[in-house]
């Protein structure tokens, strides 16, 4: 058996660097073989030299490598990068954040903050663009990572649709009926829906109603009732109670009777559209006194004829 070693010299085998860079032909390798060769020879004699501290920094590394692969293994990586990446310097996180105007800076630090630990090695930008859409005001948001210590972040934001009126609190919706927050009193001209449900159907009556001008411009509030159909306010007092199904006929006729009996302008309290065959009316108090009155009077008068003409 051929030895490997300071012994093998004393045995007559040594390789020399001659032995290595000449081939079976006698040939001699190339220039750039050469130092390898001979490194390579080094080391099969036992040339070959390490320090004590070469030696103990690669046992450190080769631990490091071990422990790491145990750790990711066992799903423990994160926890290993957290701690070590405020010894490299990346303690810090600044941030960079664009189109944030209803949602608060630092909303979307805080929402951040738990899932980077303190370092950009340990933040997933998936995780962090999921927990930022969960915020009310973002409908998307994208996360780069931008080495060694900024997160750029973007956010596109929902607008505000509606104002729903649920018990005596104020909210502002969108479009799908998703709260975005408390109602802050800021201007706008925003619809005002009331009642259960009623933020979840607001754009579909506000778009029927839209179709007919001269009923939207006078509506102070869409109110839903059971969570089957829909009241007008308007905003001379009067009440319209659309019908349950039908509602376009319902709006086309309430139209009509505003175009040939100008009717929103008349004293009336209700307008019942939730039949199909008639329309029924309710006028205001001191319009109904003075219309019972009336009645009374004609009825008084009718009697009066009757009795003298049997005298």
């Amino acid at each position: 058996m051929q030895q490997v070693g300071p012994r093998a010299n004393q045995m007559g085998r040594y390789i020399t660097p001659e032995a290595i860079a000449v081939s079976e032909r006698g040939s001699v390798l190339p220039k750039f073989l050469r130092k390898p060769a001979r490194q390579a020879s080094r080391l099969l004699n036992g040339g070959f030299h390490v320090s004590g501290r070469g030696l103990a920094i690669f046992g450190i590394l080769f631990a490091v490598a071990t422990a790491g692969a145990g750790l990711v293994a066992n799903g423990q990586a994160d926890v290993v990068l957290a701690r070590v990446a405020p010894i490299i310097g990346l303690k810090n996180i600044s941030y960079d954040i664009t189109g944030a105007v209803e949602t608060s800076q630092i909303d979307v630090m805080t929402t951040i903050a738990p899932l980077a630990q303190g370092s950009l090695l340990t933040l997933s930008a998936k995780a962090a663009r999921d927990a930022l859409i969960e915020l009310p005001w973002v409908a998307d948001a994208t996360v780069t990572k931008r080495f060694p210590d900024r997160l750029s972040i973007n956010l596109v934001e929902r607008s505000a649709f509606a104002i729903w009126q649920d018990g005596d609190g104020l909210h502002l919706v969108d479009r799908e009926g998703r709260v975005l927050g408390d109602y802050d009193g800021r201007p706008g001209i925003l619809p005002l829906v009331v009642g259960q449900g009623a933020g979840d159907e607001a754009a579909e009556i506000v778009a029927s109603v839209s179709r007919y001008p001269q009923i939207s411009s006078k509506v102070r509030a869409y109110q839903r009732v059971g969570s089957r159909r829909w009241d007008l306010q308007l905003e001379n007092g009067i009440q319209v109670l659309l019908p349950e199904n039908g509602l376009e006929a319902g709006l086309s006729r309430l139209a009509q009777l505003d175009e040939e009996k100008d009717i929103f302008n008349r004293a009336v309290e209700r307008i019942d559209l939730r039949s199909d065959d008639r329309v029924v009316f309710r006028l205001e108090q001191g319009a109904a006194d003075a219309m019972r009155e009336v009645r009374e009077e004609q009825i008084k008068r009718m009697e009066k004829a009757k009795r003298e003409r049997q005298i």
